[in-house]
């Protein structure tokens, strides 16, 4: 079969939708057709590329029986992880997808940490936070310094915690109690 300018230039099946490898992998935005959030990530699924879209449960009862659903919560746009380099034209031409979201053509990379975001889960922001007040958080047996009222200064010992109260002993022999905000962990 020959083929002259001009012609349809037919699909080659066995074209992959991703070509060589990539140093990092990348997460791209990605447009799809109406009501093919679902489709388009089980379609990009099947090849081995991770993808997914934000959505909400929604519920509702017909006929005695409880429906649940997910709809999505930003439409017609689904988050793809790439590890290999895609091909947008195969995407778009197996209708796995409408286009990438871009700039100028050029397609958008959404890092790491905006993903996480997105997926609901925490960042490193926030897990180093946690983590920080994790170590502050007064425990029982700590020393502790009282930042406000008389005893202002004073270090004491701990000896409970509860409902927000921590109870102590001083090393002069007063015993007391101070809300737990009010006492500063001494390290």
């Amino acid at each position: 079969m020959t083929y002259h300018i001009g012609d349809t230039f037919p699909l080659d099946r066995s074209m992959d939708i991703t070509t060589g490898k990539m140093d990092a992998p990348a997460w791209h935005p990605l447009w799809v057709a109406p009501q093919k959030e679902r489709a388009a990530r089980e379609a990009l699924k099947a090849k081995g590329v991770f993808a997914f879209y934000p959505f909400e449960e929604m519920q509702r009862w017909a006929h005695g029986r409880k429906i649940t659903w997910q709809r999505p919560s930003i439409t017609r746009l689904i988050y793809a992880k790439f590890t290999h380099y895609p091909q947008w034209h195969i995407l778009r031409l197996r209708r796995m997808i409408i286009g990438p979201m871009s700039v100028n053509g050029v397609p958008i990379i959404i890092p790491s940490e905006t993903i996480r975001q997105l997926q609901g889960l925490p960042t490193e922001a926030e897990r180093l936070e946690e983590a920080r007040l994790e170590l502050q958080r007064l425990r029982v047996g700590d020393v502790a310094r009282i930042t406000q009222g008389p005893l202002a200064g004073k270090c004491v010992d701990i000896n409970s915690i509860r409902g927000g109260v921590g109870w102590f002993d001083s090393l002069i022999g007063i015993r007391g109690s101070a809300q737990v905000d009010k006492l500063e962990r001494v390290t």
